[in-house]
This record gives C-alpha cells, structure tokens and sequence, in this order.
C-alpha cells in the first residue's frame, strides 16, 4: 500500500459497478496520479460536496489505468461512475486502523527461534528458555522492531554490526518488557537502534 501527497484526477472514461480496471485522466498540477504499486482510493462525483462515495483498493497503475481493482471498499457500495468523477486519495477509517494497530508492522510471536523478515514486529513470548531471532532479506533502510514481552534478559538477535561496530555475533536484549526498533543501514555500518 503506498501513499503520495496531492493525488487528485478525473476518471477518463466511465467505469461500471464491477469494473476492475480503471482508466484516468492526466492529473492537473499541483494534484498527481495515484502511485504505480496500488493503495486505497476514493471515487466522488464532487470535491466539495460529494453526495456518492466509494472506497476502492488497486494493485498497482500502469501510465492512466489502475489495475486490480477491488470495489466497495470499508462499507461503501459499488456504483457506475461517468466521466469526469474524482478520483483522490484520502485517509480512511479502515486504512488508520490498520497502520495505527500494529504501525505499519507485522505481528510475529517468537515461540521458538526462527527468522524474521523486514517490517516484522518480533515479539519474545516464551519465557522458558532465551530465544534467538535471525533477520533476513533486509535491504537498505527497512526496519525490524523487537519486543521483549517477557521477564527474560537473555534473548538474542543475530546481528554482525551495530552503530558500525561489529558485535560478537548477536544483539542480547537485556531490557525486560520493552521494545527496540533497529534499522538496516548498510554491509559495513550494520545496524542502527533508533
């Protein structure tokens, strides 16, 4: 799901009820089209005063059409737009509820030791024995946050470098029921705890 600033744009053709594809008009500046890799958008037949709504999900945008299509979106209803509807972006209750429930982060509990992928949210629940959690396929800048949901001061996260300095191989986690964010810099600095 991906969100831009100013995004705003008429349909280009009329789109019935069940369409799932959808073809815009060139947004006018300042106002952008929707971004390529999908997200929610709100159809409107007025900016200022709409008296017809629907929230709908796409894919992805290829040039002026949205693919994928997935209509009548958080208790909308699908309907046929003409010509010339809005198209544009906005927050809506469904989509807060989602990024604000787990910060944009993947809920994972760590029973056993496992690895973790990027945007995970590892969180330590066992407290019979440490655990050790290994990240992978990181690339550049994508987060990992950790939770320590236990009494235990001993669980580990496989890391070579943290703030640039190499580590024995590991991050312990010596701080009971508290959460760490960590950031993958790069090869050579490693890690950075934010």
């Amino acid at each position: 799901m991906s969100y831009a600033n100013f995004v705003q744009c008429q349909l280009a053709e009329a789109a019935s009820e069940v369409a799932d594809t959808i073809v815009l008009a060139p947004a006018s500046a300042p106002f952008q089209l929707p971004p390529e890799d999908g997200g929610l958008l709100v159809l409107a037949d007025s900016l200022g005063r709409p008296s017809q709504v629907e929230i709908i999900h796409y894919s992805a945008r290829a040039g002026l059409s949205l693919t994928g299509v997935e209509r009548a979106q958080e208790g909308t209803t699908g309907r046929d737009w003409p010509i010339g509807s809005y198209c544009y972006q906005a927050l809506t209750a469904g989509q807060y509820a989602r990024d604000a429930s787990v910060g944009k982060f993947n809920p994972v509990d760590v029973t056993e030791d496992m690895v973790v992928r990027p945007l995970d949210f590892a969180q330590f629940k066992a407290t019979g024995v440490a655990l050790t959690i290994t990240p992978q396929d990181f690339s550049e800048g994508q987060l990992l946050m950790i939770g320590n949901l236990t009494e235990r001061l001993d669980h580990q996260v496989v890391l070579a470098k943290v703030n640039g300095q190499a580590t024995d191989g590991h991050l312990v986690i010596n701080k009971a029921m508290a959460v760490v964010t960590l950031k993958y810099v790069s090869a050579d600095y490693g890690w950075s705890i934010l």
